[in-house]
């Protein structure tokens, strides 16, 4: 072989060995590489594994700390708790819904203006004369009602309280009729013959004015409310209980 040859064959094995040798080192990397990650997956399953089988180990080993009844009863709370869980997160959202109400109404009604108990007394009193009407009007069928549970005639004079007869009287829906609680006779023990003046507002009212209020129903069916200087309504019922009622009071 000439010189000449063996240089350029010497010159190909270099670059040969140029061109594979990075390859080969780049290969061999990756397997070693591929090889780590291969260890490390497994290491990794088994630290699972360990870890799964180590919780296993625990539960089975509370369960056999309990008997039978008390894992009922755990399973019990836990579903209580649940349930509570889901109650408090509806309650919560009840008020969330009731407060954006009031919110709303509180927005669109106007402010509530405070009334004083005077004023209060003159404003019901148109409310308290309607009811005594539909009282007088509805007394003689439940006097004969009343009478009818016992001798089965009229009697003669009213029942000593109008608390016994309250009971006679129609109860629409099942209510007792408007203002009949607040009502009673002019005299103690009822009326008696000849009388005019027979049932009153309970207690009197003292109006923006000053003076004080009741309201009072006659035989006749006529009912007024009469107002005095003072709370004693005594001399006017004196006054009344044997005559007609007053026109125009």
């Amino acid at each position: 072989m000439s010189k000449e040859l063996f240089k350029f064959s010497m010159v190909c094995v270099l670059l040969i060995a140029s061109v594979v040798t990075p390859l080969v080192v780049r290969h061999s990397n990756q397997e070693i590489l591929q090889e780590k990650e291969e260890a490390l997956r497994q290491q990794a399953e088994q630290l699972a594994q360990f870890r799964a089988e180590k919780e296993h180990a625990a539960s089975v080993k509370l369960a056999r700390s309990f008997s039978e009844a008390q894992l009922a009863e755990l399973l019990r709370l836990r579903s209580e708790a649940g349930k509570l869980r889901q109650q408090m997160k509806a309650m919560q959202g009840l008020r969330e819904e009731n407060q954006r109400l009031e919110d709303g109404a509180a927005a669109v009604q106007p402010e509530k203006v405070q009334m004083s108990s005077e004023e209060f007394a003159d404003k019901v009193s148109p409310e308290i004369m309607e009811a005594m009407k539909t009282i007088i009007q509805e007394l003689p069928a439940a006097w004969q009602r009343f009478a009818n549970d016992r001798t089965n005639e009229v009697p003669t004079l009213m029942p000593a309280q109008f608390s016994e007869l309250r009971k006679y009287f129609p109860a629409p829906g099942g209510q007792i009729m408007a203002g009949l609680r607040s009502v009673e006779f002019v005299r103690d023990g009822g009326p008696v013959p000849g009388d005019a003046l027979f049932l009153r507002e309970e207690r009197p009212r003292k109006g923006a004015d000053g003076k004080w209020r009741r309201v009072y129903a006659f035989t006749d069916g006529r009912v007024l409310e009469a107002t005095v200087d003072d709370s004693e309504f005594g001399q006017w019922e004196r006054q009344y209980l044997g005559a007609p009622a007053p026109a125009g009071r």
